[in-house]
């Protein structure tokens, strides 16, 4: 199940994204690289690396990146937008 992160201070919460959510995530993330194909950048994510929790505090603006740093996915405003290949 993909989740859905936030800060709450400095502690990252973690919940399950709603289906709704999630849909509206990865249609988002599809309209930023079909307006830009380099749309994107990789990063590594708050769950790889705590101290880029920072990317939480502020998700007013869009932010889409890949998390290079071990678990290879796919964020879009703190949602993981990750699709499982099974």
């Amino acid at each position: 199940m993909n989740k859905a992160y936030s800060l709450s201070g400095d502690e990252v919460v973690e919940r399950e994204a709603t289906p709704e959510e999630l849909e509206a995530a990865r249609d988002a993330a599809k309209a930023i690289l079909a307006k830009d194909p380099s749309g994107w950048a990789m990063r590594s994510c708050w769950n790889c690396n705590p101290s880029h929790r920072h990317f939480l505090a502020d998700t007013t603006d869009e932010f889409l990146f890949s998390c290079v740093m071990g678990c290879g996915r796919w964020y879009y405003n703190g949602i993981d937008i990750t699709v499982s290949d099974f």
